[in-house]
């Protein structure tokens, strides 16, 4: 009777942490890449220079990304390998980045990037939780 207990408190917590990284990858891909997307593009360096490691301090990136789509397929192969309970650290180390994030030095982005997206993270983890559900 005991093993029975715990084999299906087991299958419970197997599927809660499935669901806990689904939900967690989902929601950093849709924040990444609404940031990316919201970076301004002039040579195209800015929005290339979005990385994202797991439980780490993401490398420096030097690469030029104008349309954002190679940076996001870039991010999407490291957040795959999150798992529930993980840390997912977004980060740019272009020297110029807090000057188009604050400084209003771009009118393709005046508010920023990511304070924007911060604003939406509640309409974010919603429709990924609504996404890890029917995966689930």
């Amino acid at each position: 009777m005991a093993d029975s207990f715990k084999l299906q408190m087991g299958r419970i917590l197997r599927k809660v942490d499935g669901r806990a990284a689904t939900l967690l990858r989902a929601t950093a891909l849709e924040t990444l890449s609404r940031i990316v997307q919201r970076t301004p593009v002039d040579t195209g360096r800015a929005r290339g220079g979005w990385e994202v490691a797991i439980d780490a301090t993401p490398p420096d990136s030097s690469d030029v990304d104008a349309s954002g789509g190679a940076t996001i397929a870039r991010a999407a192969a490291v957040i795959t390998g999150a798992k529930a309970g993980s840390s997912i650290v977004i980060r740019n180390s272009v020297p110029y980045i807090n000057m188009l994030e604050y400084g209003g030095h771009s009118p393709q982005a005046p508010a920023g990037m990511v304070r924007i997206t911060v604003q939406e993270i509640r309409s974010i983890v919603d429709r990924a939780a609504a996404k890890a559900k029917r995966e689930g």
